[in-house]
């Protein structure tokens, strides 16, 4: 073994175990590089004297580099490992042994786990039953991927940390990969970190404080950490004693460290897991062995290895029978279903459009003349004579009192002297006046036209009317009731006298009331026209085009809805269906099936 420039404490913790050779300086040691197994550098040599004596280190003799730098070195890919000079003389004399070893041509000596056997107590035997389970599960994976991630779950549940990963080792490479959640897939060489010190030396390591530990490195160890967790590493060992994978349970900083239970349990993993990992390195080498030489398979790899993990023979195509014959009938059925649906279903086509409750002899009387109403002497319901005043407006000029008394004057010096020209001229005047007044009162007055009934009153006292604005409404039998219905123009064609109509009242879902249709418009009117006809109320319907109106009576004055009984009122809001025609849904689906050139 070669030292360079190693310190004193280096040195002392060597030269007890192994037989050294002591140098200092860059340039005597390249000189006695040949006869060297192992090689030591200490933290006193400078960066370019540490890169020259590692490149020179494989020349002429495949020696060993075991670098031990000051910490923050870089430790460079040809490197056995780089540790700072702190690391304890025990852990620095295992990576001596493991470099010779590998120097050597042998496996490094693995610590001896102990051997899984039967439990003698209730917790010894749950723990074995959770190694063999793991173990067996591990035995299935068919990819390194897979395995990963099922040992990872296994070391968390066995040794209870927070973190767990599972590093595969690589010997002849000095290489570690892995497949975890926080690094897919993370590659790093085996020379320094907690995890490459277990795979180099195969003995396992138990760390309470990582920021603590001089062979810890972050980027390797445990990235998502904070440089002061527990860390638990276990080596899995293969039959040929090299080391597979490397085990990883992590805690936080708070937890309590990991104990001697943990660490059996993490070892009994790792010895049941060794053979798994074994064979399945073996396998996939094989596999690429034999993918490199053969040609393209005439089946897939994945479905030879599917078929061979079921362990059972059958069909190329395996069918469920028993929903898929289900399936297979409902949807036989369905298109059974369909088709006869299609050759004798009907369609029907129908013409709506809103329709107005209306009684039927109501007269609509309107204001004469612009004006305010003075006072009104009727109430909804009274009965009324023909020339009964409703109500009367509000004169501005109350004159017809003195005109009397000018009429009443002239009248009396036209009888004192009848052959007066000038008495006979005033009493005219006056008359005319007076029959003017007369015509003007008259105008104020809303008079009953014939007997009837007040339907409703539209207006009250100090409302301001306007010429055609509705004052009241008189019916003449209040229990004979007609729909006016909407229909669009497009269908007067289709439209006659006597034809079903159903009525569906606004505001009562469900009830309906079927009545026949008495008269239908000859001509289409239009928003204008329609207005005039039915009046006011015709603002309620909204937009309406070109349509046609369409008359039916009310057989009842009440309908039901819900089993309770309405009765029906003037200006009520419906909707109104008239089916007009019936169709196969073969002629809907296919136009023109039908048509057999008939005129």
């Amino acid at each position: 073994m070669l030292a360079v420039s190693c310190p004193p404490r280096v040195l002392d913790a060597l030269r007890d175990a192994f037989w050294l050779r002591t140098v200092d300086g860059g340039d005597a040691a390249i000189q006695e590089l040949p006869d060297a197994r192992v090689l030591v550098l200490g933290a006193r040599l400078g960066a370019d004297a540490l890169r020259t004596l590692v490149a020179h280190a494989g020349t002429p003799a495949p020696s060993v580099v075991v670098l031990t730098t000051h910490a923050g070195a870089p430790a460079h890919d040809d490197t056995f490992f780089s540790v700072t000079q702190d690391v304890a003389p025990a852990d620095l004399r295992a990576l001596i042994d493991a470099a010779l070893a590998r120097s050597s041509g042998l496996a490094a000596a693995a610590e001896v786990p102990p051997p899984l056997a039967q439990a003698t107590t209730a917790e010894a035997a749950h723990d074995l039953h959770r190694v063999l389970t793991a173990a067996r599960g591990l035995a299935a994976q068919a990819d390194l991927g897979h395995a990963a991630a099922h040992v990872g779950m296994a070391v968390r549940e066995l040794a209870g940390g927070d973190r767990a990963d599972c590093w595969f080792y690589d010997a002849g490479l000095g290489e570690l990969w892995r497949h975890g959640e926080a690094c897919p897939e993370a590659e790093a060489r085996a020379n320094r970190g907690l995890v490459g010190f277990v795979a180099r030396t195969a003995r396992s390591v138990c760390v309470w404080n990582t920021g603590s530990d001089p062979r810890f490195c972050a980027a390797v160890d445990d990235p998502a950490g904070r440089g002061a967790e527990r860390l638990l590493a276990v080596p899995v060992v293969g039959p040929d004693r090299e080391v597979h994978a490397v085990l990883v349970a992590v805690r936080r900083r708070t937890a309590a460290p990991f104990d001697d239970g943990e660490r059996d349990r993490l070892c009994a993993l790792a010895s049941a897991c060794g053979p798994a990992i074994h064979q399945l390195a073996l396998q996939l080498e094989n596999a690429a062995g034999l993918a490199a030489e053969a040609d393209a398979p005439l089946f897939r790899p994945e479905a030879l290895e599917g078929h061979a993990r079921r362990h059972v023979s059958g069909d190329v195509l395996r069918i469920v029978p028993g929903w898929v014959r289900a399936a297979y009938v409902s949807v036989l059925l369905f298109v059974l279903v369909a088709a006869l649906y299609a050759g004798f279903g009907r369609i029907e086509h129908y013409s709506t459009g809103p329709a107005i409750v209306r009684i039927v002899g109501r007269t609509e009387l309107t204001a004469g003349r612009p004006g305010t109403i003075a006072e009104v002497m009727v109430r909804a319901g009274d009965r009324v004579e023909a020339g009964a005043i409703l109500a009367r407006l509000h004169d501005p000029e109350p004159a017809s009192s003195r005109l009397q008394r000018e009429f009443d004057g002239a009248l009396r010096d036209h009888l004192r002297d009848e052959d007066d020209a000038a008495a006979s001229q005033a009493l005219r005047g006056v008359r005319s006046q007076l029959d003017e007044a007369e015509d003007r009162r008259e105008s104020l007055l809303v008079r009953a036209p014939h007997p009837a009934v007040v339907g409703d009153l539209r207006v009250r006292v100090g409302q301001a009317v306007a010429p055609g604005d509705i004052v009241a409404s008189l019916v003449e039998a209040a229990d004979e009731l007609q729909l006016v219905a909407i229909l669009p123009g497009s269908d007067r064609p289709m439209l006659a006298r006597g034809m079903p109509l159903r009525l569906e009242i606004a505001g009562f879902p469900h009830a309906y009331d079927d009545l026949v249709i008495d008269t239908v418009g000859e001509e289409i009117i239009g928003p204008a026209e329609l207005h005039r006809t039915l009046g006011p109320v015709a603002e309620g319907l909204g937009d309406i085009g070109p349509a046609v109106v369409v008359r039916a009576r009310l057989v009842s004055t009440h309908f039901v809805a819900d089993r309770v009984r309405f009765a029906y009122h003037d200006g009520m809001l419906a909707t109104a269906h008239v089916r007009l025609r019936r169709q196969r849904v073969l002629d809907v689906l296919i136009p023109g099936f039908d048509d057999r050139g008939d005129p």
